[in-house]
């Protein structure tokens, strides 16, 4: 069904059903402290730029597919990006992307530094600061996420006995 195996993460949780409302504050204390970081450190993209003899090299590890960075390198030839100034784009003769799903290199060729891309990120950080609510509430999302979840566990039941019947 999946075209590759599918990561799982998987922290387990006393159930407070039944219980006090401190047996559900511990709960939400222990997604928190134990599944949070758990799924922030699964889904970050570590980058690390360093200059070369051509330019610069960006090394991308992590959950980072080379598709992704693929597609962001058409999409900057093609003009259709913003993640850096035009003055910074115009130094860039060359792009070239090569490695494998988790750890991806993206060369830069032209007349172009480590500091042009460090403010190239901080560039696209203003630019971008309204545009991607969900990961600035990442923890409130996921956190939702879970009590909907299993909020809708009684209501399958439920039907599942009906159905039955």
């Amino acid at each position: 069904m999946f075209p590759r195996p599918i990561p799982k993460i998987h922290v387990s949780f006393e159930d407070p059903d039944g219980k006090g409302y401190e047996a559900f504050e511990a709960t939400y204390k222990e997604i928190e402290d134990l599944l949070l970081p758990k799924v922030k450190a699964f889904f970050e993209v570590k980058k690390e730029v360093s200059n070369s003899d051509e330019g610069v090299d960006i090394k991308f590890s992590g959950f980072v597919t080379k598709e992704k960075i693929e597609t962001m390198v058409n999409n900057c030839k093609s003009g259709q990006c913003e993640c850096m100034s035009d003055t910074t784009k115009a130094k860039i003769t060359d792009m070239h992307v090569s490695g494998e799903n988790g750890n991806v290199k993206l060369a830069l060729s032209g007349d172009i530094s480590e500091d042009d891309i460090k403010e190239a990120k901080s560039y696209q950080q203003i630019k971008n600061k309204n545009s991607s609510k969900w990961l600035c509430s990442m923890r409130g999302n996921i956190l939702s996420g879970i009590v909907v979840t299993l909020a809708l566990i009684p209501e399958a039941i439920a039907f599942s006995i009906i159905a039955g019947s």
